[in-house]
């Protein structure tokens, strides 16, 4: 993600062309290049069941980063969650016993609580299919520092990425769901 940061820097300074890029994008593109070097010692830790007697659950996290989405918006990164995992439901159903979507938005979790004809037409249009899509899907808060999704969308290096919660999750999801964090208005369950 830091390549993606890089390409919009590149892009709000309004270069033309055929103009040198500045010292200091040159001196960050230097530095991209050298860690794009070691993206071949990344590795997804997997774990597969198969049992339908031994249920998983499953936890997406989306991110509001002011870089990456619209904070105070339902971003279609949020929405682009859930679409993914509903390719995937059918063949997940028997396995998973629930299924949680977490975001450090909450304005997105209080919209996902009201009818979306009360929503701005923009938002409304992504809450009205969150909500006929995530009929069994928990969205909950999420810290931004708790926030798997928040490191890449603002921006790490390979190593970075090998060295925190990106693969694994959280800590919290370790506990019992009583100890998860919780804000008044940070769950919304489908009726």
């Amino acid at each position: 993600m830091n390549c993606k940061i890089f390409i919009q820097d590149l892009v709000l300074r309004n270069l033309s062309w055929d103009e040198l890029i500045p010292e200091d994008l040159v001196n960050t593109w230097n530095l991209l290049k050298l860690d794009l070097q070691n993206i071949s010692q990344i590795q997804v830790p997997r774990f597969v069941f198969t049992s339908p007697h031994n249920k998983g659950e499953i936890h997406g996290f989306a991110d509001a980063s002011k870089r990456s989405t619209h904070q105070n918006s339902v971003h279609p990164i949020r929405v682009l969650l859930s679409r993914t995992y509903h390719k995937f439901q059918q063949k997940l159903q028997q396995y998973i016993s629930k299924v949680y979507f977490w975001t450090d938005a909450k304005p997105v979790l209080q919209w996902l609580c009201k009818h979306s004809s009360v929503l701005p037409t923009f938002e409304s249009h992504r809450v009205s299919e969150l909500q006929q899509q995530d009929k069994n899907i928990e969205w909950r808060y999420v810290p931004t520092a708790k926030n798997p999704a928040d490191i890449v969308f603002r921006g790490c290096s390979v190593s970075e990425i090998q060295e925190n919660m990106w693969f694994t999750g959280p800590n919290f999801l370790k506990l019992a769901e009583k100890d998860w964090p919780t804000l008044k208005e940070s769950v919304y369950k489908p009726h």
